[in-house]
């Protein structure tokens, strides 16, 4: 299996794995489509573990949301209040992630093409480990909201 792995990891295309091994996934993938029944397909950036991790989140949010249902005696929203569109300030943000995390992956690239060149001083190759480190938490972070704002968007 660790040849498998090392290939797919090198591996610099595209492809569609398909298997029930959770660790497998998690080496070799950073994009999923996760099948959610009833011919759902959610595009999902990460992998597998982050996916269970959002999807916790996300049931617990809808669970939350139930409870906060309003009473029978308050007033049903109006169907302009129900829409889901995406305010002015969402739009903006969605609209600067997808200019922002462009630039956030091919700064990392550069990173990481400089640390595998060798021609870095131990010092560097830790200060730039963690730039790295930073700009993977960041680019995670924008790809979630990104998720998020796509979906509402849809």
């Amino acid at each position: 299996m660790n040849n498998l792995e090392e290939y797919w990891t090198a591996y610099s295309g595209c492809v569609i794995i398909v298997t029930n091994v959770r660790y497998f996934l998690n080496k070799t993938t950073d994009h999923l489509f996760a099948m959610e029944g009833d011919g759902e397909i959610k595009d999902f950036p990460g992998d597998y573990s982050e996916y269970r991790e959002w999807k916790r989140e996300q049931q617990a949010l809808e669970a939350a949301q139930k409870e906060d249902k309003p009473r029978p005696t308050e007033q049903p929203r109006t169907s302009k209040q129900q829409t889901n569109k995406l305010t002015f300030n969402e739009k903006r943000e969605f609209t600067q992630i997808e200019v922002e995390l462009p630039k956030l992956e091919h700064e990392k690239e550069v990173l990481e093409s400089r640390m595998s060149s060798g021609e870095m001083s131990s010092d560097e190759l830790v200060e730039a480990a963690e730039q790295i480190s930073k700009l993977i938490e960041r680019i995670d972070e924008m790809s979630m909201r990104w998720l998020e704002l796509s979906e509402k968007d849809s």
